[in-house]
């Protein structure tokens, strides 16, 4: 009974300084409550959306009996010794089969997409969205009819259009309308990011076109096609990909498909840009993990320093070096505890938002779950690594005795430093300013830490921005950043390009020309996507030289690393029946099909069919002369090309600049208010210790706008010092990380373009909210009285 008695008492006594600890340093408490409400509701909210969306798209493909390989192929080319074969495959479980009528273009209002659009029969295995679009509809799908059509969210965010508008169709050179319905969850081309789209409409429609198709017979050429879905063997453990090639070596059924597309490059594409975006969020958030760190750290440090005199005191009470020790290990801990926890309520309502913003880009519904196992691990880990480092800065304690803390722990001689700045007559409130800063520069090693890592990544997004905006940095990556651009509905010729050439410099001087078509071909074996070029030169490379010869060609940095590849090697690219030996002449980036993709020249193509391109973009000296540009294009050529004006570039959808813009603002506005929180933790401690100098500068005159002038000051040129490194930071690396988040897009050489603009709106964000917060939180100064503190 004694031991335990003994044992309830030694808790009570923590317990004790815990509340006292708390109650007298609320701020340092409450400062690192607020930081940790803020990555655990991050942590929580990007965990949780992750997996939301992840676990919708599995399911949804599982709802719609989603195929290991899906590709379109023409009806004609399908023979039945072809299907056959396939059905025999050891490595194919099951096949199926639909037919299918290919529109080669659909327009809605001034949208117009040339990319392939198959028109099929409604299943109902693809389930209806709700008019608000966050729910399944309960009630059964109603008969879609004559003229109606589903369509997936990923259409309907690359056309810009709405339920009730309607979508004009080209087949075959004829014209069909038909009306939005509602929006339907297709999970394998369904995401905005897929440029291949699956439209649904009713079986009487369907076989009215395919009447209608048969009724034309052109030679060699037609819509119909055949959706193919491959289904492995129950006993095959090949990948997605690897699959599909053993297919395509053995039947060459691929090599004949105008597309094809893999789960696994379906699941890679739907959640690409939103593992991008919280890739990048959650290295922010691991580095202001970093920044909690270092603020427990310099709150601890000058915490032992305050209470040196109350520790020797505990001590020579009987209090042990242990006890003291858990009494601040536990006080810190239950701060990032309290935090932590409110971090992950507040995450639930975040979860609903940050699940939304994400729909019209993936085309599918997520949960509105919350991870909590895994939060609650990661949180488990980040409270772990804490109590490490508390345990480590807390060692001091050992080195404190009861009778040097009489004196209260101050130094016996004080040596004055070289490196302190002098004090001027004229400049006295700014000059001593800078001498705090410099006499005890140590203080503040932990605030520039800080500053510097958040200038990093305020800088980092900012250069994200930049390149949107650049149009010389989207093309040096691959982009084809235009200001006009047409596709050409006949074949032309070089006296007609030569033609429209003369036509638009009537009105600008072209700077960059772009002609080219685009097939998916074999390489090795592996289908990738092939930009044809009449101009290779053009091509931005970033080693060896642009493909300029019949038998030449360009790689990607990720396509050399899939395929083993580099500059100088053979390569056997295949079409259908045709084949040829090209070797690799360089290596360039390019953000289509996110770096799944080559370069060939045109006269190198010719032997896949390919006769001439059917794509033409301008790059413009004068860009606000494209719309007139454009007209006369197509009053002039009327059936021969179909012009567009695309000032801004055209490079992205709105959607994803809006995703964009939302990254760079959370990771401004959690910049500025750990800003906040930082300065008012930092300065209340530095009020506490300097509360003598206080009285003193109060006795010599000094008025407390004075003094609060002087801290703001000195946190200004804190916050000054901290942004010069964190500009350094980000000049040397900035562009390798963002080429590591970003490879996965196509992007590996990142065009980092700083401007004095770059760095003038970061730097002055946080360089005034530190100088304005700083003379805020010094308020207190005009509490102090001379008379209470002079003591020398």
């Amino acid at each position: 009974m004694a031991i335990l008695n003994g044992m309830v008492r030694q808790d009570m006594e923590i317990i004790t300084l815990i509340k006292a600890n708390i109650c007298r340093k609320k701020g340092s408490f409450i400062g690192i409550t607020l930081l940790m409400v803020i990555i655990s509701m991050s942590l929580t909210a990007i965990i949780s959306v992750q997996d939301n969306c992840r676990d919708g798209l599995k399911a949804a493909y599982e709802q719609t009996d989603a195929a290991d390989v899906t590709f379109s192929i023409k009806k004609q080319d399908l023979s039945a010794d072809m299907l056959s074969s396939l059905k025999e495959h050891p490595l194919i479980g099951r096949i199926r089969v639909f037919d299918a009528i290919q529109a080669t273009e659909i327009k809605c209002g001034g949208i117009t997409e040339q990319t392939g659009w198959e028109l099929l029969k409604y299943r109902k295995e693809f389930k209806i969205v709700n008019d608000a679009m966050n729910a399944y509809q309960k009630e059964p799908a109603t008969a879609l009819k004559n003229g109606e059509i589903y369509i997936t969210q990923g259409t309907m965010t690359r056309m810009k259009c709405q339920i009730g508008d309607s979508l004009r169709f080209f087949i075959s050179g004829r014209e069909y309308s038909f009306q939005v319905k509602g929006i339907v969850v297709e999970p394998m081309f369904g995401s905005s990011t897929i440029g291949w789209k699956q439209i649904f409409i009713n079986d009487e429609d369907f076989e009215k076109l395919r009447a209608d198709e048969d009724a034309q017979k052109r030679e060699g050429k037609t819509a119909l096609y055949s959706m193919v879905s491959l289904y492995k063997a129950a006993g095959c453990a090949l990948t997605d990909g690897k699959f599909k090639r053993r297919i395509n070596l053995d039947t060459g059924i691929i090599d004949r498909a105008s597309v094809s597309l893999t789960k696994e490059m379906s699941e890679h594409y739907t959640n690409l840009f939103m593992e991008i975006i919280f890739a990048i969020l959650l290295v922010f958030i691991l580095f202001l993990f970093l920044v909690v760190l270092i603020t427990m750290a310099h709150s601890i440090g000058v915490g032992i320093e305050m209470d040196y005199t109350n520790i020797g005191i505990l001590k020579s009470q009987g209090f042990s070096k242990n006890k003291i020790r858990a009494v601040w290990i536990l006080q810190y801990l239950l701060a990032q505890a309290a935090g932590a926890f409110a971090g992950m309520v507040l995450a639930i309502p975040l979860c609903n938002v940050l699940g939304g913003l994400f729909w019209p880009i993936t085309g599918i519904l997520a949960n509105k779950n919350i991870s909590a196992a895994k939060s609650l691990f990661l949180i488990s880990v980040i409270l772990l690594i804490s109590a490490f480092l508390i345990l480590m800065l807390t060692r001091k304690i050992a080195r404190i005795s009861p009778i040097r803390a009489i004196s209260g722990g101050r130094s016996e001689i004080y040596f004055d430093s070289r490196f302190q700045m002098p004090i001027f007559r004229n400049w006295l409130s700014a000059s001593l300013a800078l001498r705090q800063f410099t006499s005890n520069r140590r203080k503040y090693v932990g605030t520039i830490v800080i500053v510097s890592i958040l200038i990093f990544f305020m800088l980092t997004v900012t250069l994200i921005g930049n390149v949107l905006n650049s149009k010389t940095a989207i093309q040096s990556m691959g982009g084809l950043y235009v200001e006009c651009a047409m596709d050409f509905t006949e074949k032309v010729n070089d006296k007609q390009l030569a033609n429209i050439e003369k036509t638009i410099e009537k009105y600008s001087k072209i700077k960059k020309k772009y002609y080219l078509t685009r097939r998916y071909l074999s390489v090795n074996g592996e289908e990738i996507y092939c930009q044809i070029y009449q101009n290779p030169e053009v091509v931005p490379v970033l080693n060896g030289r642009a493909p300029l010869y019949e038998n030449e060609i360009v790689v990607t940095e990720i396509i050399a690393d899939e395929l083993d590849l580099k500059i100088g090697d053979k390569v056997l690219v295949t079409h259908g029946d045709s084949k040829k030996e090209f070797i690799v002449s360089g290596l360039f980036q390019s953000i289509n099909d996110t770096g799944l993709t080559f370069v060939m020249p045109l006269k190198g193509a010719k032997i896949f069919g390919v006769e001439s391109v059917d794509y033409a973009g301008y790059s413009l000296d004068s860009p606000q002369s494209s719309a007139k540009i454009t007209a006369e294009l197509n009053n002039i050529y009327d059936g021969i090309l179909k012009a567009k004006s695309t000032e801004g570039g055209g490079i992205m959808e709105d959607t994803y600049t809006i995703a964009i813009n939302c990254m760079k603002a959370v990771i401004y506005i959690f910049s500025v208010l750990f800003a906040l929180v930082v300065v008012v933790m930092v300065c209340n401690k530095t009020f506490i210790q300097e509360r003598n100098d206080i009285g003193i500068y109060k006795a010599l005159g000094f008025t407390a706008v004075n003094l609060r002038i002087q801290f703001a000051v000195r946190f200004f040129v804190v916050a000054l010092a901290g942004s010069l490194l964190g500009s350094i930071l980000s000049i040397y690396f900035s562009g390798r990380l963002l080429n590591t988040l970003l490879r996965n897009m196509g992007i590996t050489s990142f065009a980092v373009q700083f401007t004095p603009i770059t760095f003038f709106v970061p730097i002055m964000s946080i360089c005034l909210c530190f100088l304005l917060f700083a003379y805020l939180a010094a308020r207190k100064v005009k509490k102090v009285e001379a008379r209470e503190l002079v003591m020398e």
